[in-house]
């Protein structure tokens, strides 16, 4: 631009005869420069001379061109960094090291993220694109990563080696399934927790071996056929049906 705007003041001095009024001073030129780089063409300057017409079509051109390159090399990156924002939300970095993944946007999912929130504790949530469109005012604020979370990729750029626990908490008893088996397979110190939307699939969840596997549709099951059936609910039959529901953890756990 800085190039450009030289060469168009210098030559509209050089060929100041040639225009109606003359250019005769480097304040005038200097105009008529920007003037016809930038387009506008006030016409209170005119090219009547076949050299100084063929100078103004180039400086035309040329100021076109150069603008045009430089509003996108300068907006390009802007717009697309706002665009970005726009698709992807505003979501908050942090380091990821002694932290909770969250995989999927379950029912369960949500109200943990809820209360690990509350409890200030440092948590990454993985989402595919399809539930992050969805789901952006939920994710808001949030340590966020976009992607397939049974990808092993995907669990170390939410630093999974690091991590305190993965928590497998899809609607898809087989994705949470995957998210186990890639944990285990990069070898992370993590524990691995496995959400069972269907009782029918406990047993192949238990497979992939997590260190917790949690089925609130058995609990559920458990406590609602104890009511119908006139039993007494107390915290020992509680705890009795948490233990049956939630295998991983001891009595001594679930009791604190």
């Amino acid at each position: 631009m800085i190039t450009l705007l030289l060469t168009s003041t210098y030559g509209a001095l050089y060929f100041g005869d040639g225009f109606n009024p003359k250019i005769t001073s480097l304040l005038t030129a200097f105009y008529y420069a920007i003037e016809t780089m930038s387009t506008v063409g006030y016409g209170d300057i005119v090219p009547v001379s076949e050299p100084a017409r063929l100078f103004t079509i180039s400086v035309i051109v040329s100021g076109i061109t150069v603008f045009a390159t430089s509003a996108t090399s300068v907006l390009g990156p802007v717009v697309h960094s706002g665009f970005e924002r726009l698709v992807k939300g505003n979501s908050k970095k942090m380091d990821r090291t002694n932290h909770f993944i969250i995989c999927g946007l379950s029912s369960l999912a949500v109200n943990t993220i809820k209360q690990l929130t509350e409890r200030k504790q440092p948590i990454t949530v993985i989402v595919s694109p399809r539930i992050q469109q969805v789901a952006k005012d939920q994710l808001e604020g949030l340590d966020v990563v976009v992607g397939d979370y049974s990808d092993g990729c995907i669990l170390t750029q939410a630093g999974v080696m690091n991590a305190k626990a993965v928590l497998a908490l899809s609607d898809d008893d087989a994705d949470n399934a995957f998210i186990v088996l890639s944990a285990i397979e990069l070898a992370s110190s993590a524990r691995t927790v496995a959400l069972v939307n269907e009782s029918k699939n406990i047993n192949k969840v238990k497979s992939v071996n997590p260190d917790i596997v949690i089925s609130p549709q058995q609990f559920a099951s458990d406590i609602l056929a104890r009511l119908l059936n006139g039993e007494s609910i107390d915290s020992d039959s509680i705890v009795a049906s948490l233990l049956h529901s939630v295998q991983g953890l001891s009595e001594k756990e679930i009791k604190k």
